[in-house]
């Protein structure tokens, strides 16, 4: 399940997510990760890795959506995606 809050004015969304029946966390599950759309995807992999981010899953597609997963100096995952269509994250379709 998950909640998404959204800011009135620049209409930057968060998503937040619980997996209530999921199996005990591993690494990059703590906080599960952060996600950002982005145009640009490979120009802002690059500048993440050149300010200390790891790519942990290379860019890879998922319908319209290409996507990539880092981790920052801390560990946290972060999730980068760009759509061809549309606004709405993947996580976002079909929930609770």
């Amino acid at each position: 399940m998950w909640e998404t809050l959204e800011d009135p004015e620049s209409k930057a969304q968060l998503e937040l997510n619980f997996y209530p029946d999921s199996p005990p966390f591993r690494e990059g599950d703590e906080l599960d990760h952060l996600g950002f759309q982005v145009e640009g995807l490979e120009a802002a992999v690059e500048r993440l890795k050149a300010l200390g981010g790891k790519v942990r899953i290379p860019i890879f597609r998922e319908g319209d959506e290409r996507l990539v997963f880092l981790s920052d100096p801390d560990g946290i995952w972060v999730e980068l995606w760009e759509r061809e269509t549309g606004d709405e994250p993947p996580a976002s379709r079909g929930g609770d």
